[in-house]
């Protein structure tokens, strides 16, 4: 959750912890922020989240803001989605766009290694069952007879029936086979 307070009173209390804490880069540390996004909530550029405003009056052992003091409450994700689309949107203006996908998709692709990887390993039992549980997607697991790709063995009796030619074609319904 993220808080938009009055004009000012942002600014008051990050001047009030730099104060009690000492410096700008010390505030950061143990806020665990960077020194631009101190200095982007000092300016207010930048909305607080809530948990930051309780660590900063942790440090300042002082009354909590009042409820006149907060404009608005908002999402966690606020200003994503409009950062995303204007991402989107200067990317294929520029020209680049399809560069960034192909980054985009490579980093998703080690993510979802690393996410199988850790989930193998730590809890097993729950994987293989999410994993199994629904159909694969197409392309994974494939099989090869008469120089034809199928999917699973569904298709592969499937395809042995279609290179039958003395098998007389069923008529209406689809084939009939067993596993």
């Amino acid at each position: 959750m993220r808080l938009r307070l009055k004009r000012g009173r942002q600014r008051e209390l990050l001047v009030k912890a730099v104060k009690a804490i000492g410096s700008e880069r010390r505030l950061a540390k143990k806020l665990g922020l960077s020194k631009g996004a101190i200095y982007g909530l000092k300016t207010e550029k930048n909305t607080i989240s809530y948990d930051i405003l309780m660590k900063i009056y942790s440090y300042l052992e002082c009354d909590l803001i009042s409820h006149e003091s907060i404009e608005e409450i908002l999402n966690d994700n606020w200003g994503k989605k409009k950062g995303g689309k204007n991402f989107v949107e200067n990317k294929r203006k520029f020209g680049n766009f399809n560069e960034s996908m192909k980054k985009l998709h490579k980093a998703s692709s080690f993510w979802m290694k690393e996410w199988h990887k850790n989930a193998k390993i730590n809890d097993p039992e729950n994987y293989y069952k999410s994993q199994y549980k629904q159909p694969r997607p197409k392309g994974r697991g494939i099989l090869r007879t008469k120089n034809m790709r199928k999917r699973d063995a569904t298709e592969v009796v499937y395809s042995e029936n279609l290179w039958r030619p003395k098998s007389p074609q069923p008529k209406g319904r689809g084939f009939k086979f067993s596993l």
